[in-house]
Formats: structure tokens, C-alpha cells, sequence
């Protein structure tokens, strides 16, 4: 089925405002896509939009801002124009159809989505516009018979999966910290550590370890050489990431008892670490 591209309408666009719009919960979508002016004209997306958030039925499943989203998509080699930052809920950047589309966002049967997008305070007398974009299908993700096997879902089951990004402040004291427990019994494609400022060190090396397994070990130099090997891109302004879905599908690490992350920084410095989650619901 061919994707729809049509126009959001949004409401309360005004600077220092929460502009907001629904979605509609008979589609699955791929992506949202916004573009920032100010009195007429496209200005950069970070000057006018601080941060978004998407809840579900209520239920918070995305809050990210507006500089990070635009890292992520950058490493993934779908970078945004300098006036737009996109949403991919869809992984375009996965091998093959199916991999690129599983964790589209399927809201069919879901009771309500709404966006939230907080407008940064703007000089006295600016006027600002946001022109948005969503991609949608009708198409729904079954269960296939490896999934039965995975979650003990009967094939056949309709699957609503969604990605959820959440941040931690960690400081690294000494150059070293290492983080227990923490992600517990949750399905995580993706680590990033990112620095609060915008001379963050990069750091030296991060290692995983999963219910008592090691799962990580490398310094940033071989993650950034793994990443170029499957078609992403480790910025200079990214200190760190852990790619666990390297094979071209959504992939994910998960831990049920203990989970230990030891970071190593050349320098104390405080780094958010933010972990996509895929969380997947069945009826």
C-alpha cells in the first residue's frame, strides 16, 4: 500500500505556546515532519521549537528535543534540512521493506494521539508558523511465527509497536562511572550519550553487560567504524553510541534481572543517556 502525505493543521502556533494536534487512530504512521518560519520566512528548526511530546491513550511515548531528534536522524544518514526536523516512526534506514516498516507507529483501534510542540519565546511582534507533514498507510504489523516464539504471541495477532526515548543525567566523576540496574526488562535498540553542552568530551569507551553477560565492549573509535560498516554515522558531536540492531531489522537487548553500563570519559562531565525502547502491546 503507497504511502499518504497530507498536511497537519496545528493549533495555538504562537511564540511561547504548546501548538498541539491529534492524530487519528485508523492509520499507521511513518512520520511527522515539521518546518519552522518566522515573519514569512524558513528559519532554523531549533530557533523555534524547543522539544516535542506523544502520548498515546494518554501515555507518554515520545519526548525528545528538537537538537537531539535532529542528531539521531543525523547518525541514521537522513539528515533534516537546517528549517525541519522529522519524526521517523518508520526505520527507513533498515534493509528491506518489512525491516523499514515494523516499527511504524500503528494506531488502529487506539483511543487518542495527540502532539504537543513547545514554541520558543520569540522577539516582540515575531509572528511564527510551523508547516507540518505526516506519512501514513493503512497496513497493521502481524505476528509471524518467530515472534510467537519470542513473546508467546499467537501469529496472527495484530501488533501496535512504538518507540519510546527517554533521558538520565549521569555524572561521570573521575572519568569513570558505571550505572546498575538501570533499563531493567525493557527492549533497547539503541544507547546514545549525549553531552549538555556543546563542548562534551567524547567518550573513550562504553561496555554493556546483560544479566551477567557481556553484551558491549568497545572504545569510540571501533563503534564509530562498526556504525560506517552498516550505513550509519558517529558524529563528532555525539560522545557515544550503542547500536544494538546492527543486522539490518529492528533488533533489541533486553535484561530481566541486572543491567551494568561502565563509561569510560577522558574527563568528569555529566552525559544524558537516552535509550530507544521499542515497546510492542497486542490485543
Amino acid at each position: 500500500m503507497p504511502l499518504i502525505i497530507e498536511p497537519i493543521s496545528l493549533e495555538s502556533v504562537a511564540p511561547g505556546s504548546d501548538a498541539t494536534h491529534n492524530l487519528r487512530c485508523d492509520r499507521r504512521y511513518h512520520q511527522l515532519r515539521y518546518r519552522s518560519f518566522v515573519n514569512g520566512v524558513a528559519v532554523p528548526v531549533e530557533s523555534v521549537i524547543d522539544y516535542i511530546i506523544v502520548k498515546v491513550n494518554r501515555q507518554e511515548r515520545w519526548n525528545l528535543s528538537v537538537p537531539r531528534t535532529r542528531l539521531i536522524n543525523s547518525t541514521n544518514l537522513f539528515s533534516d534540512p537546517i528549517d525541519t526536523v522529522t519524526l521517523h516512526w518508520a526505520e527507513p534506514w533498515q534493509e528491506g521493506y518489512e525491516a523499514s516498516t515494523r516499527t511504524a507507529w500503528n494506531l488502529i483501534g487506539q483511543q487518542t494521539c495527540e502532539v504537543k510542540i513547545k514554541i520558543k519565546p520569540q522577539a516582540q511582534g515575531a509572528v511564527v508558523a510551523i508547516e507540518a507533514l505526516m506519512a501514513y498507510d493503512f497496513e497493521q504489523l502481524v505476528a509471524d511465527a518467530n515472534f510467537e516464539r519470542l513473546f508467546g504471541v499467537k501469529a496472527g495477532t495484530i501488533i501496535y509497536p512504538h518507540i519510546r526515548k527517554a533521558v538520565d543525567s549521569h555524572a561521570l566523576v573521575d572519568g569513570t562511572i558505571t550505572i546498575q540496574d538501570k533499563n531493567l526488562r525493557q527492549n533497547i535498540c539503541r544507547m546514545f550519550f549525549f553531552g549538555l553542552n556543546a563542548d562534551a568530551e567524547p567518550l573513550d569507551r562504553v561496555i554493556v553487560r546483560a544479566d551477567d553477560v557481556l553484551r558491549w565492549n568497545t572504545n569510540r573509535q571501533e563503534v564509530k567504524d562498526i556504525m560506517a560498516d552498516y550505513g550509519m554515522n558517529l558524529l563528532d558531536s555525539v560522545p557515544f553510541v550503542v547500536p544494538f540492531d546492527l543486522n539490518g531489522r529492528t533488533e533489541w537487548l533486553y535484561a530481566a534481572k541486572a543491567m551494568a553500563l561502565e563509561i569510560h570519559s577522558p574527563a568528569a562531565q555529566t552525559v544524558d543517556l537516552l535509550c530507544e525502547n521499542i515497546h510492542f502491546g497486542w490485543n
